[in-house]
């Protein structure tokens, strides 16, 4: 008898255990990979094989988003902390060192992150109280997100008192 019929009976000795036996056919693997190859099908359904949609779409960036806004908070961090000066210091190296059109673009870069991510989760905090998963209404906020992350990181990035 095997092992795992003589666990259940004695885990279960109420339930009368039918001798099943599972096993994996290496004949039925191998035709089953040389039919989808020839068929030339992937191996699994994949990001390739569906249509963007705003909605997946903003889910896997405000994802992204996220991580990135951590990865930049922690080596702004860390510089700051192993640097030894203050801010302003380091500030104006930067300002000294490297072009303003590339300080420029990374401004608006994480504002945009900033943004979009804020923005994005206030959307997701609206999904939280159960309103607005019609898919009129979830495209129209999508579209909000996006229009408000790009306006605030613009007057972000480039707005000077």
């Amino acid at each position: 008898m095997a092992l795992s019929r003589l666990f259940i009976q004695h885990q279960f000795p109420r339930i009368l255990v039918v001798g099943v036996r599972i096993t994996h056919s290496d004949a039925a693997n191998k035709d089953f990979f040389t039919k989808n190859k020839e068929l030339n099908r992937p191996m699994s359904p994949h990001l390739t094989i569906y249509q963007p949609q705003l909605t997946w779409t903003m889910s896997i960036v405000h994802r992204m988003t996220g991580v990135f806004l951590t990865t930049e908070v922690s080596a702004i961090s860390l510089t700051y902390l192993m640097c030894g000066q203050d801010f302003t210091s380091l500030v104006n190296i930067l300002q000294g060192s490297v072009h303003p059109a590339i300080i420029g673009l990374n401004k608006f870069i994480l504002a945009y992150t900033f943004s979009y991510h804020t923005f994005n989760g206030i959307r997701h905090l609206a999904w939280d109280t159960g309103r607005g998963f019609q898919l009129s209404t979830l495209y129209r906020s999508g579209y909000v997100v996006l229009v408000l992350s790009l306006l605030s990181a613009l007057g972000l990035a480039f707005y000077k008192p």
